[in-house]
């Protein structure tokens, strides 16, 4: 049986630290018939280079395309995913890997109509001073009920993921900045196109660097826009989405409090406009926003 062409989408940025690691496990794949499309989305470092020394080295088509400035990665995987000739697109950021048999596992499930949306489970890792990695534990849950557990946990990793083309036609771009890649998820599932786990684990997830207390909040804050710009989606009952966006607002403050008080204040208020009802969230987003006009005096 013949193997569809499937298009690796790269979104990279300043990213010559891990990019050819990413590269390498493209090349390493059992699937043959892929292209690689990088986007270097306005970097300064040696990453262009690198993906063109790359394509010189490799039998297939390697496609890099500039941006001038960086304008983040979901416009660098829709400048990427508009020169995609593949029937399947896959998605790699530019600082994780794959196994080889993650592009064969993920063709698998779409090739048999099991999903035009296919993920695959992971490895979540984080360098280490030595040089190695180590692995950290991930906090999983069970899938029964693929787009309504959209709406539980994020459980699809953009490296983890592939769509077909008819998907991707319907859906079109990823259209924000943070959360963009739920955003996607919840979009293709309100639309009908069926979702679908290989039940492998194919990819390594790096941890990103920098402030542990910082990702969280900023996580829980992605993820109550999501839900509230998708409140529409008919995936579940709107007020039962409301009520997950509530939660995940109160849970930003909760987390911006000790740093960020008017960060926290907003978010606290978010979460009671979405209901009304309950005043605790109101009453935390009057204390906070007061103690955010002491913060910068206690900061000194």
């Amino acid at each position: 049986m013949t193997e569809k062409l499937i298009s690796v989408i790269i979104p990279a940025f300043n990213a010559e630290k891990h990019i050819g690691k990413a590269l390498e496990s493209v090349r390493s794949q059992t699937y043959r018939n892929w292209e690689i499309i990088v986007t270097n989305d306005g970097g300064t470092d040696a990453t262009g280079r690198m993906v063109s020394e790359f394509a010189q080295q490799t039998p297939r088509n390697v496609v890099l395309l500039e941006h001038a400035q960086s304008q983040g990665p979901s416009a660098a995987r829709n400048t990427a995913m508009k020169a995609a000739k593949g029937e399947y697109i896959a998605f790699l950021d530019a600082d994780d890997f794959w196994l080889p048999n993650h592009l064969e596992s993920l063709c698998a499930v779409m090739a048999r109509g099991r999903g035009d949306l296919a993920y695959s489970e992971g490895f979540v890792f984080r360098d280490t001073p030595s040089g190695d990695i180590e692995l950290l534990p991930i906090d999983t849950i069970e899938v029964k009920d693929p787009p309504a557990d959209l709406f539980r946990r994020g459980y699809i990793n953009p490296s983890g993921a592939a769509i077909t083309r008819r998907l991707m036609e319907k859906v079109g771009d990823f259209r924000l900045q943070r959360g963009e890649d739920l955003d996607y998820w919840i979009r293709a599932a309100a639309l009908g196109f069926p979702i679908a786990s290989t039940g492998k684990q194919t990819y390594y997830y790096r941890k990103p660097p920098g402030s542990r207390s910082a990702e969280p909040r900023k996580m829980a804050e992605a993820t109550a826009m999501v839900y509230e710009k998708n409140r529409n989606c008919g995936i579940l009952p709107e007020r039962d989405i409301v009520s997950k966006a509530k939660a995940c607002y109160f849970a930003a403050g909760k987390l911006y409090w000790r740093e960020d008080a008017a960060a926290a204040s907003r978010m606290f208020y978010k979460s009671w406009t979405l209901g009304k009802v309950r005043m605790l969230p109101l009453l935390c987003a009057l204390l906070a926003a007061g103690l955010s006009l002491v913060q910068p005096h206690r900061a000194k």
